[in-house]
């Protein structure tokens, strides 16, 4: 079930037309609501219609998927070649030492 919720004209002529009630924001314009609370129906300044059903549209029939191809095995390859050792840095400092005076 849908609700629709306005102001009452008479109460919505008061200041810019939108009052605070029951803890919601209500205008002139209808708010919607699934759920009706208990205090917005028995608020004197509200409202409410209830809003027909929309007609009930049955579910597109979807086509059924086609089955995946089953993907090939794959055949392991020979191993690759293990990588060579990283270079190893030269011993000793880069640099000669100053000499002394």
């Amino acid at each position: 079930m849908r609700y629709a919720v306005t102001v009452r004209p008479e109460i919505a002529r008061i200041g810019d037309g939108t009052r605070l009630r029951a803890g919601l924001t209500f205008s002139r314009q209808p708010v919607l609501l699934m759920v009706l609370p208990p205090e917005v129906a028995a608020d004197p300044y509200l409202e409410v219609v209830e809003l027909a059903e929309p007609a009930h549209t049955p579910a597109p029939v979807l086509e059924p998927t086609p089955e995946p191809e089953p993907m090939p095995e794959q055949v392991p390859g020979p191993d690759p070649e293990p990588a060579p050792a990283p270079p190893t840095p030269p011993r000793g400092r880069r640099t000669p030492r100053k000499a002394r005076r």
